[in-house]
């Protein structure tokens, strides 16, 4: 009954006002800036995405597909020189030595005819 009386003539003293404010007034402050500030994080990320720098995957050279059976022989040909000089060249640069005839090896042996 005090605290009527009080408020009664004294509408908007400090008093007053404190006990209007409860603490869950604060939480809910509170808990609406840190939802704003997330907020304006998301938005930021969504506005100005961060730059991913992805490594280029090795490219792969693409083989003709043969989309019939039959491979006309020109064109198997071209492929299997093609095949073969590719894998020349690899052998060229890794350092592999020609192959020697059967006269050379017979005479690294020693083998004679007879």
């Amino acid at each position: 009954m005090l605290k009527w009386l009080h408020h009664l003539f004294n509408p908007h003293c400090e008093h007053c006002r404190m006990d209007a404010e409860c603490k869950n007034c604060d939480s809910y402050k509170q808990q609406i800036d840190m939802l704003t500030r997330q907020n304006q994080q998301l938005l930021d990320k969504l506005i100005q995405p961060e730059v991913i720098i992805r490594e280029a995957a090795p490219t792969k050279e693409n083989k003709p597909v043969a989309t019939t059976k039959y491979l006309p022989f020109a064109v198997r040909q071209q492929m299997l020189e093609e095949s073969d000089r590719k894998t020349a060249e690899l052998m060229k640069k890794r350092g592999f030595e020609e192959p020697k005839t059967t006269e050379e090896l017979e005479q690294e042996l020693g083998v004679n005819h007879g």
